[in-house]
C-alpha cells in the first residue's frame, strides 16, 4: 500500500486531487474501505465548498483531511467519516489561529459550526452529540494509533498528539512548547541586562524632548519597564503611541551605554518597517535639545528597521535562519512593532534567536486579529492583568495608577490606554476611536445607539459623509418563496462602489496619475530607481492608492476581494478605455500572496502597476517601496504571486494606515466574522470609517468573540503565579 501522508504536505487542488483518485481507482492498491473512503469524499466535497468559502481556506485543507483520515485500517464507514471530520476540524481550528483543540467544548463547538455550515449533512450520525461522542470514543480505542498519540508516547511519528485532553498536530506541539520554554527561561531572568544605576539623571532630558513632550505616565512607565525587563510588551489600541515612544526607548538606551549598533528594530511586514523608520525619523528630526549633526550621526549608525525574517538572515532557497541559538543576532535590544502579526512559528524562532543578555520589546494591539497563521501570540504571551507594582514606577513623577496584577510576573506587560492618532478633541477621529472601543467590547447597544461609540446611521447613499464612524444599512431583499433573506443587494453594493471609487479613489485623479511612464529602468532584475523625477512620481501614485480602501472578510461571495476587486478594475477601465480582456492597469495597486526571499518582498507586501520604457520597449512593472526609494520587477515574473488590491482581507490590513476605509459585510453571518474582524477594519482609518451591511449581520459579527486555543497564555499565566518569578525577583 502506497504512504500517501507527508507530515507537512498538502493537496493545493481540487484537480490534483481528481488525479490522485484516479490513479487509485486505476491501481490493485487500494482496499475497498479506501475505496468507501474516497467515495465519501466525493460526497461530500460538493459541501466542503461551503466550508471551504465560509472560512476562506484553501480546499487543500480538505484534502488533506481526506489524506489523514485514510490512513487507519479497520474503520467502519461510519467511523471513517468522523474521523475525517475530526482531523477537518483540527485543520480549521489552525486556520482560525488555535495550535490545539480542546477535545471537549472546543471540537463540540465547532462540529456544530460545521452543522450550520450545512457540511455534515451527509453524515448518518443522528446528531451532533453523537458524533461528538464517537470521536471521543475511538480516540480512546486503539483504532487510530496510526495517526494519534499520547503526548509522551515513544511511538513512532504521529500527525496528531493529545496532550492535556487537547488534540495538537505534532508540528504546532512541537513549536508551542519550544516558545514557552524560552520564553519561560527569558521571564525567569526578571533581572535588568542593561545597567540602570543612576538612570534618575538621564530621564528629565528624555521627557522634556521635544519630540517626546507629550508623553503621558503610562507611556513613561513604558519606556522604564524596557531598559528594566529582558521581555517587554507593549500593547494598545489604535494612536496610543506604541510606535511613537519608540524614540524616547531608544534615546534612553543609548544614554545607557547601549550604541545605536547595538539595537536592531524590525516588523512583520515591509511596509510596517517603512512606517516604523517614518516615525523614528520624524520625531528624532524634531527633537531640538539634540544638535543636528549629533541626530544625523544618530540615525546614521542606527540600523534602518527591516522584517523579521530578514534581520533574522532567512534564506527561502535553504529553508534556513542564519540568526538562531547558535549564531544569535549581535543586538543587546530588539524592538519588533507590529508584533501581533507574528504567528507562533516566527516567534520561536526570533526569541531563541537573542543573545542572552539581549531586550525584546514587543509593540502591538492584543485586541485587533492575531496572525493569519497559527498562534495569536502577542495576545497570549501579554498579561491579561498586568501589574505596575514595580521599582522603577517610583521613578515616575506622577506614576500610573498603582496596579498589583497576577503576580509579579505580569510586569512584563504594559497597556496604553489614551489614544493620541484619534484625539477626542477632533470630532471625526473621536467618532471612529469610540466605535471601534464598542466593537472592542462586544456593546451592541451602545454600538447602534446614539451616544459616543455609535456608528452614525445612513440609509442612503446621498446621506453618506466619509468623515468619523458610519453605517450604510443595507435593508437586503427576501426572495419571492420567503426561503432565503439576502442581506445585501446586489444592485445596492453597485451603486456604492461607483460612489467609493469616484468619491474616495478619486478615479479621474488616479487615472491622470497612473499615466506616468517611468523612463530610467536599468536591464537588472533588481532594480532600485534612482531618478529623482520617476522616484516623485511613484510617490504620488502610491499615495494616492493609499487613501482609501475597501476592506472584506474573504475572498470569495459577492462580498469579497475577487468580485469587488473586479468590480472596480471595470470602473477604471471605463475611465481609460481600456479592453475588457485587460486584466491589469496602469496604477492599480497589488499585493504580494506569497513570500519571495529571493527578491525580498513578503506576503502582504503592496506595490503599483506602472507602464516603464524596459529593454527599449514599453511594458508593465511592479514598483515596490524600498528605503527612500522603489524598486521594479516585471509584471509577468510575479503575476501568479499577485492580487489587486482595491480591496483586501481585513486579515491582509494589518499594518496598514488609510485615511478613511469601508468594510463590506457578507451577505449571512460567517465563522470568520467577528468583533476581532470589525475591530480591526475600523482602526486600519485615521479619519473615516463605514461599514456596509445589514443590521443582523453586524450584530452577529459585534457579539461573537473569536476563539483561538493554545497552551501558551496558561503556561504563562502560571509561571507568574507560581511565585517562582517573585522569588526570583527577590533573589535579584
Amino acid at each position: 500500500m502506497k504512504q500517501r501522508f507527508v507530515p507537512f504536505g498538502t493537496v493545493s487542488s481540487r484537480e490534483e486531487f481528481r488525479a490522485y483518485d484516479r490513479e487509485y481507482a486505476q491501481g490493485d492498491e487500494a482496499t475497498e474501505q479506501e475505496a468507501q473512503l474516497r467515495d465519501d469524499a466525493t460526497a461530500l466535497f460538493h459541501e466542503v465548498i461551503k466550508l471551504v468559502e465560509a472560512f476562506d481556506i484553501d480546499d487543500g485543507v480538505f484534502f488533506l483531511a481526506w489524506e489523514i483520515a485514510s490512513l487507519p485500517p479497520a474503520l467502519t464507514r461510519q467511523e471513517q467519516k468522523a474521523v475525517l471530520m475530526l482531523v477537518l476540524c483540527t485543520l480549521i481550528a489552525l486556520r482560525q489561529g488555535s495550535t490545539c483543540l480542546p477535545l471537549e467544548h472546543g471540537l463540540l463547538s465547532l462540529l456544530k459550526t460545521l452543522v450550520s455550515q450545512e457540511v455534515l449533512v451527509t453524515l448518518e450520525s443522528e446528531s451532533v452529540k453523537d458524533l461528538h461522542a464517537l470521536l471521543k470514543q475511538l480516540l480512546r480505542s486503539e483504532k487510530l494509533r496510526d495517526i494519534v498519540a499520547d503526548h509522551g508516547d515513544e511511538e513512532d511519528y504521529k500527525p496528531l498528539i493529545i496532550k492535556d485532553n487537547n488534540i495538537y498536530h505534532q508540528r504546532m506541539l512541537h513549536y508551542e512548547q519550544r516558545l514557552i520554554d524560552v520564553l519561560s527561561e527569558r521571564l525567569l531572568k526578571q533581572g535588568a541586562s542593561i545597567q540602570t544605576d543612576g538612570i534618575e539623571e538621564h530621564l528629565e532630558q528624555v521627557w522634556q524632548s521635544s519630540s517626546t513632550t507629550q508623553l503621558t505616565a503610562e507611556q513613561r512607565y513604558a519606556v522604564l519597564t524596557s531598559v528594566h525587563l529582558p521581555l517587554t510588551i507593549i500593547t494598545g489600541g489604535p494612536g496610543t503611541g506604541k510606535t511613537s515612544i519608540v524614540v524616547a526607548i531608544l534615546r534612553l538606551m543609548t544614554q545607557l551605554g547601549v550604541q545605536p549598533e547595538e539595537i536592531a528594530l524590525a516588523a512583520p511586514t515591509g511596509k510596517a518597517a517603512n512606517r516604523m523608520l517614518e516615525s523614528i525619523e520624524s520625531q528624532w528630526q524634531r527633537s531640538l535639545d539634540v544638535e543636528m549633526d549629533t541626530r544625523k550621526e544618530f540615525l546614521k549608525r542606527l540600523p534602518s528597521p527591516q522584517t523579521v525574517h530578514r534581520m533574522l538572515g532567512y534564506s527561502g532557497q535553504m529553508q534556513h535562519y542564519h540568526h538562531q541559538e547558535y549564531n544569535p543576532l549581535h543586538a543587546r535590544v530588539v524592538i519588533v512593532d507590529e508584533a501581533s502579526m507574528i504567528d507562533i512559528f516566527l516567534m520561536e524562532r526570533l526569541v531563541r534567536a537573542l543573545r542572552p543578555d539581549a531586550h525584546l520589546i514587543l509593540l502591538g494591539d492584543a485586541d485587533q486579529l492575531p496572525s493569519v497563521e497559527a498562534g495569536s501570540v502577542l495576545r497570549d504571551m501579554t498579561a491579561q492583568d498586568p501589574s505596575t507594582d514595580t521599582p522603577w514606577r517610583a521613578l515616575l513623577n506622577e506614576p500610573p495608577e498603582s496596579h498589583h496584577g497576577a503576580g509579579v510576573g505580569s510586569t512584563w506587560t504594559v497597556k496604553l490606554t489614551k489614544s493620541h492618532r484619534m484625539r477626542d478633541d477632533d470630532p471625526d477621529g473621536r467618532s471612529v476611536l469610540h466605535t471601534a472601543n464598542a466593537v472592542r467590547d462586544g456593546d451592541i447597544e451602545r454600538l447602534l445607539g446614539q451616544g459616543d461609540g455609535s456608528l452614525h446611521r445612513r440609509r442612503n447613499l446621498d446621506d453618506i459623509q466619509w468623515r468619523g464612524a458610519e453605517w450604510l444599512e443595507f435593508m437586503g431583499v427576501r426572495h419571492a418563496d420567503e426561503s432565503h433573506h439576502q442581506s445585501v443587494n446586489a444592485e445596492q453594493l453597485r451603486l456604492f462602489l461607483q460612489q467609493f471609487a469616484y468619491d474616495q479613489l478619486e478615479l479621474e485623479k488616479h487615472v491622470n496619475l497612473a499615466s506616468y511612464v517611468v523612463n530610467h529602468i536599468s536591464h537588472e532584475a533588481n532594480q532600485v530607481l534612482t531618478n529623482a523625477q520617476d522616484i516623485e512620481a511613484l510617490r504620488k501614485v502610491m499615495a494616492q492608492t493609499q487613501r482609501s480602501r475597501l476592506l472584506t472578510l474573504t475572498r470569495v461571495y459577492p462580498t469579497g476581494t475577487r468580485a469587488l476587486n473586479r468590480a472596480v478594475l471595470e470602473l477604471l477601465r471605463r475611465q481609460t478605455g481600456a479592453r475588457a480582456t485587460q486584466a491589469w492597469l496602469p496604477g492599480s495597486p497589488v499585493m504580494m500572496l506569497r513570500n519571495d526571499y529571493e527578491r525580498e518582498i513578503f506576503n502582504g507586501d503592496q506595490g503599483i502597476v506602472m507602464s516603464a520604457w524596459h529593454h527599449g520597449r514599453q511594458e508593465l512593472m511592479v514598483f515596490f517601496p524600498r528605503g527612500e526609494s522603489f524598486v521594479a520587477y516585471n509584471l509577468e515574473s510575479l503575476r501568479s504571486n499577485l492580487d489587486l488590491s482595491f480591496a483586501m482581507t481585513v486579515h491582509k490590513s494589518q499594518g496598514s494606515e488609510f485615511e478613511r476605509v469601508a468594510l463590506i459585510l457578507p451577505e449571512e453571518p460567517l465563522p470568520l466574522l467577528t468583533r476581532e474582524v470589525i475591530y480591526t477594519a475600523i482602526t486600519r482609518s485615521k479619519k473615516g470609517a463605514i461599514v456596509v451591511g445589514s443590521h443582523r449581520v453586524l450584530e452577529a459579527g459585534v457579539t461573537s468573540k473569536m476563539k483561538r486555543f493554545s497552551a501558551l497564555g496558561d503556561a504563562l499565566l502560571g509561571l507568574a503565579k507560581s511565585g517562582i518569578l517573585a522569588q526570583k525577583s527577590d533573589e535579584d
